[in-house]
Order: structure tokens, then C-alpha cells, then sequence
């Protein structure tokens, strides 16, 4: 989570956007590949990584992100979008049509657990 993965930032499929005065103020994709096993299951794909920047939040950023996501996968007969979310994060994917699968506990080391939420979006 700390660590950037260089095969998501090189697949074509991760965006980011850039502030006025050339600085990152949000990033965001998605991929075929399941993030957790790298299975590929026909007709899904997975939202990755979308951030933004504490100073640019609710300006409209992480919602073009997904958006982008959105065209994209529309176009290539894909038809559920899954997403890990934060629990901080899953008021805002449910105002872009995703709703919650349930819980899940990431383990982050030996003895830390991340707790997230599991949402999915079936595509139109």
C-alpha cells in the first residue's frame, strides 16, 4: 500500500491527474487481473489504487477517475467492476453505483490486520 506497483502504473489502464501548478492530485484505474490472486475471470475487472490528494478532495477528482474507469470498461464487454475500498472511501463509491459485498481484513504484517470493505458495480 506504501509501495508503487510497477506493473499497474505501466499497464495503460492507471490515471493520474495533474493540479494547476503541475503537482499529482489524484490517481486511479483499473485492471483485468484480480489485484489479490491475478486471476483474470472473463467479463470483470477491478478498480485500483484511486486517490486524491487531502487538499483536492471533493472537487470532482476521484469521481472523473472513475469515470474514466467506467468508459474504458464499457467498451470491452466487461460487466461487474469489484473494488477494495476503505472505510473511509465507501460513502464515495456508493454515490458513483457501487454497493457493499462486505467486510474484509487485509493483513498488513504478522500481527496488523487493515480493515476494508469489498464493493462491486454491475456495469449496464
Amino acid at each position: 500500500m506504501t509501495t508503487a506497483n510497477a506493473s499497474l502504473l505501466a499497464s495503460g489502464t492507471y490515471y493520474v491527474v495533474v493540479g494547476n501548478e503541475g503537482h499529482l492530485v489524484g490517481c486511479g484505474g483499473w485492471t483485468a487481473a484480480d489485484p489479490a490472486s491475478g486471476r483474470i475471470i472473463e467479463g470483470e475487472a477491478h478498480i485500483r489504487h484511486v486517490a486524491t490528494h487531502p487538499d483536492w478532495v471533493r472537487r470532482g477528482i476521484g469521481t472523473s477517475l472513475l469515470v474514466r474507469c467506467l468508459n474504458d470498461v464499457q467498451s470491452l464487454q466487461i460487466h461487474t467492476l469489484h473494488c477494495l475500498s476503505t472505510l473511509n472511501a465507501e460513502r464515495f463509491y456508493r454515490t458513483v453505483g457501487f454497493i457493499t459485498v462486505g467486510s474484509v481484513h487485509v493483513p498488513m504484517g504478522s500481527s496488523l490486520v487493515f480493515p476494508g470493505v469489498l464493493m462491486r458495480r454491475d456495469i449496464g
